[in-house]
């Protein structure tokens, strides 16, 4: 994808995409979700865990049947877990677990986020930081300027810098 900061989802539209970045762990977040796999854990830092991973043709071998899609362009690490009526749920080793939707569906977004909260999903850290993110996709003046207006009227509040948004402390 050209000009963008998120994996290639298979969405189309203006290019008012946003990536919603949950950093609760992968595991419990897939079975938040309804679906019943192990994701491994890129805090692990044992050569044996991650030989475990690897073995055997690798981790997405053994969920390919129980997700939409393990092998998104051949890639190793991204595999496609859900598709939504509204947006694309994707889990990368390094990067985590991400809901990629258009702006304008973002409330749906919180919707789920409540529904994970209330599944055991941490949304905020024992900093009390917010353990999501959302930005854009692209970062291109106008697509940029759109999305910033959907995503402060949904109630989020700027990050550590211009792309970055989190959810707002009343509801973390």
């Amino acid at each position: 994808m050209s000009n963008g900061i998120a994996p290639g989802s298979s969405l189309i539209g203006r290019g008012d995409r946003i990536v919603v970045s949950l950093f609760d762990e992968p595991t419990k977040i897939a079975h938040a979700l309804g679906i019943d796999i192990e994701l491994p854990d890129a805090d692990n830092e044992d050569p044996a865990y991650w030989e475990r991973v690897r073995a055997d043709g690798g981790y997405k071998r053994r969920i390919e049947g129980q997700i939409a899609d393990p092998w998104w362009k051949g890639d190793p690490d991204w595999a496609l877990l859900l598709r939504l009526p509204w947006g694309e749920v994707w889990f990368d080793i390094e990067e985590g677990v991400k809901l990629i939707l258009m702006a304008q569906d973002f409330p749906r977004a919180l919707l789920l986020l409540d529904s994970l909260r209330a599944k055991g999903i941490r949304l905020i850290g024992e900093d009390s930081t917010s353990l999501v993110r959302v930005s854009p996709t692209r970062l291109d003046d106008e697509v940029l300027a759109r999305v910033r207006e959907r995503l402060a009227a949904s109630g989020l509040v700027k990050g550590d810098n211009e792309i970055v948004w989190e959810l707002p402390p009343d509801r973390r």
